[in-house]
């Protein structure tokens, strides 16, 4: 088996520790397989590409290691394949593993999700996002300590197969237009519908990432149509935003 090492550290919290390997098969010789596992150094911006610092067809597997109890939960337009399970370790002072149940040492939990257990595919695209529990409310208030975007390159540029009516109410949370792609290298451009024309949106009235798409902040309501672009293959989609309170009898998409 083959390791190489590093540990990348929470953005918010420094006692949150996540780490990820990626596993595959190779067929040595007299027909024997092996499974080499390599924990990935050098992840920039938590992207996990595959094709560029994943292996095609290889397992992902994410560990975020903290002091109060945690999970791994996946947020995305995509329908990925994954299992997830937090496991405790209880620690003396200097870092010896005591049996669960004793009673001087200090809790630890490492939660684990193990992404595209026969191969991560293009549904597994979306962001992996280790949430722990508040000191003061356990887990019915849960933090975001750490995450990770993972793009699978596939057929699609979009990770969402079809476009449709979103509703919104802005008390909950921030509108979204679902424009999220499979490859980061992915041009996406925005239009709305405007008089029966098609008008190119300003960038600074949108926020947009990758996985997740637009985020309109002014003039939601409306019909718009994100344009995605690469290799010189091109895909449309369009969705209507239409104010939950003025959407009565309409269902989401």
């Amino acid at each position: 088996v083959l390791i190489t090492s590093v540990e990348c550290f929470s953005p918010l919290w420094d006692s949150v520790k996540t780490q990820v390997f990626q596993e595959y098969e190779v067929l040595e010789a007299r027909g024997q397989i092996s499974v080499v596992r390599i924990r990935l150094k050098n992840i920039k911006d938590h992207e996990l590409i595959v094709g560029g610092n994943v292996k095609p067809n290889s397992r992902l597997i994410l560990t975020c290691t903290a002091w109060y109890p945690s999970e791994w939960v996946y947020s995305g337009d995509a329908d990925p394949t994954y299992h997830s399970n937090t496991t405790i370790e209880n620690l003396s002072l200097n870092g010896q593993v005591l049996p669960v149940d004793e009673m001087n040492g200090a809790k630890r939990y490492v939660a684990t999700v193990v992404i595209g257990p026969r191969g991560v595919k293009q549904s597994d695209t979306g962001r992996y996002n280790c949430m722990t529990a508040s000191p003061e409310t356990g887990m019915r208030y849960k933090t975001l300590s750490a995450y990770f975007h993972l793009f699978v390159p596939g057929k699609t540029l979009f990770t969402r197969k079809r476009g449709g009516t979103i509703l919104y109410d802005l008390r909950k949370s921030p509108a979204r237009i679902p424009c999220g792609v499979t490859n980061p290298r992915v041009a996406v451009s925005l239009q709305k519908l405007s008089n029966g024309n098609l008008i190119n949106v300003d960038n600074e009235t949108m926020l947009y990432h990758p996985i997740s798409g637009f985020y309109p902040r002014q003039d939601i309501p409306g019909t718009y149509v994100c344009t995605a672009a690469f290799n010189k293959a091109f895909e449309l989609l369009h969705f209507t935003l239409v104010p939950k309170a003025a959407a009565s009898g309409m269902c989401q998409s």
